[in-house]
């Protein structure tokens, strides 16, 4: 079929949503399957710990996704972030189609190493860390924020701000021991913070901190349910700054960061490279450290926005990233 796409993405909060959303605005009909295959909390942190009994799921997901598209001619396939099936597995799945094989990346390779193997399997590759798009030969692609970040902007809501500082993600051990320090010394600066650290389950929680102990993790610490986007997007609104702590070294731009700098919020972000960014202002960008937080101050924070250029408006949105990584592939 000439206008159906096949899209292998991880099911991320609501972007995924977002980007298939938009690909059917533009008349196309989409299949979706998750790259990562739905198990229990239980599962999952065997999956981990088991290399044997995560091949085994792999493998019969795998089928599972090479049966139900045997029969389907696809006018593009598109693979976002792959960091589960493995050179060969993908291979075996992408070798049925014979239309163009595009692939997005939204991490870093510096945090998975592994899936640089994969990128000789695409026609074209994307990046959302322009390090990376240097290093291996790829486009940069910002990442986006979907359109219910613009409506938060543009409807009369109520503009009461509750928190100084909002945080949003899920567990990396860096990211727990930065977040750690910072609930301290936010405490100690007199800085009001909201931070909702999510871990897939219990079963997820117990297997890291087995392989954890020295980091002492506390289960209070963590919530097992996902934030709602409606509910990430009312919190960013309601607090002045946000908190990026992306993982490892990469220099692409999160998406929680996008979405701040479209509602106008200060950014707080361990992401040096986001210095060589054009819209870098000292004013409305604090770089911290892992363990040094003096940037984070109470006039930083309520010192007033330098509004951002509404061209970011356009760059960032999702209708620029299927313009750019689907439309333009057909």
């Amino acid at each position: 079929m000439e206008n159906k796409i096949l899209v292998l993405a991880p099911n991320f909060y609501g972007y995924t949503k977002s980007i298939l959303e938009k690909i059917r605005q533009n008349g196309l009909e989409v299949d979706f399957f998750d790259t990562r295959p739905s198990v229990s909390g239980f599962k999952k942190a065997k999956m981990r710990k088991n290399a044997k009994y995560n091949f085994k799921i792999l493998e019969q997901y795998k089928k599972t996704i090479m049966e139900a598209t045997s029969s389907v001619q696809y006018a593009l396939v598109i693979v976002i972030a792959c960091v589960t099936f493995n050179k060969d597995q993908l291979e075996e799945i992408l070798k049925a189609f014979r239309c163009k094989k595009i692939f997005y990346m939204w991490d870093s390779f510096c945090n998975y190493p592994q899936t640089e193997k994969i990128l000789s399997l695409f026609d074209k590759k994307y990046s959302f860390d322009p390090i990376d798009c240097s290093k291996f030969d790829m486009i940069y692609q910002p990442t986006f924020y979907s359109e219910n970040c613009l409506l938060n902007k543009n409807k009369d809501f109520d503009q009461t701000i509750n928190n100084d500082v909002f945080f949003v993600g899920s567990y990396l051990p860096q990211r727990y021991i930065t977040l750690k320090r910072f609930i301290a010394y936010a405490r100690e600066n007199g800085i009001s913070f909201r931070h909702h650290f999510y871990i897939k389950s219990f079963f997820v929680y117990l297997y890291y901190k087995l392989q954890n102990r020295k980091m002492r993790m506390k289960r209070k610490d963590f919530t097992h349910k996902e934030m709602s986007e409606s509910e990430k997007l009312k919190n960013i609104r309601e607090s002045q700054c946000i908190l990026d702590i992306p993982y490892g070294e990469q220099a692409g731009l999160t998406m929680r960061v996008i979405e701040g700098i479209v509602l106008g919020k200060k950014i707080i972000t361990t992401n040096q490279e986001i210095k060589n960014y054009d819209f870098f202002k000292t004013g409305n960008v604090a770089v911290i450290s892992e363990s040094d937080f003096t940037e984070v101050s109470k006039d930083f924070i309520n010192k007033k926005t330098v509004e951002f250029d509404e061209d970011y408006e356009e760059r960032f949105s999702v209708d620029s990233w299927v313009k750019n990584v689907v439309l333009s592939n057909l």
